[in-house]
């Protein structure tokens, strides 16, 4: 009775060694039902005097925590970025460099487009085909063992660069693929990225 106003917690995790979640996830199930009874005093210790109030309650949440481990092959990603090039009338070629630094077990596929204000592309950051960018080293289990960084640089004439002048966004388009083609299953962090950042060089006239 001395407890009254305290909240007590208590957590306990199910996995593959105490249970069969992995054989019940295995089985490839599109729904989960739980079922949780609370008992009072549960040890029947007659010494015991319970209490609930009128604020009392009794609260279940489940987390659950899913590994990714398998084989991918054009799994695709997309992100846009604002840009503006209307305020440097002076410039008229540019020169783009990309950096990315890739912690995934997973090769990457980039390419990026210039649209304007009305949804149309312009132009493609890369002239031939996306840039491909590996990934991370793996393991026997699967694991990255390691991280890929690549730099590349972009040319862009003036002929070139006058045909992305109004661009509004840029949009970048990543493929993702696991090793040799997706033939190879990895195992996928929370930890892991891949960062791309780009940055230019103009060519400006006086």
């Amino acid at each position: 009775i001395n407890e009254v106003g305290v909240i007590k917690e208590e957590k306990f995790v199910f996995n593959k060694d105490n249970s069969n979640i992995d054989v019940i996830l295995g089985a490839g199930p599109v729904a989960i039902d739980y079922d949780v009874d609370a008992v009072t005093n549960p040890d029947s210790n007659v010494n015991i005097r319970g209490f609930i109030t009128d604020s009392s309650y009794y609260k279940i949440r489940v987390d659950v925590d899913l590994p990714l481990y398998g084989r991918s092959i054009n799994f695709l990603a997309r992100d846009t970025f604002e840009i503006d090039f209307s305020n440097f009338q002076q410039m008229y070629k540019a020169e783009f460099k990309l950096v990315t630094v890739n912690s995934l077990p997973l090769d990457v596929s980039i390419q990026g487009y210039f649209i304007d204000k009305d949804g149309m592309v312009l132009d493609s950051l890369f002239e031939e085909s996306m840039r491909v960018i590996a990934g991370a080293p793996v393991d026997s289990e699967g694991n990255a063992s390691g991280v890929k960084e690549d730099i590349t640089y972009i040319d862009y004439p003036e002929e070139r660069f006058d045909k992305v002048r109004t661009a509004e966004t840029l949009a970048i388009v990543a493929s993702f693929s696991t090793v040799n083609d997706g033939s190879v299953s990895v195992k996928i962090l929370e930890s892991q990225a891949v960062q791309v950042k780009l940055g230019a060089i103009f060519g400006v006239r006086d």
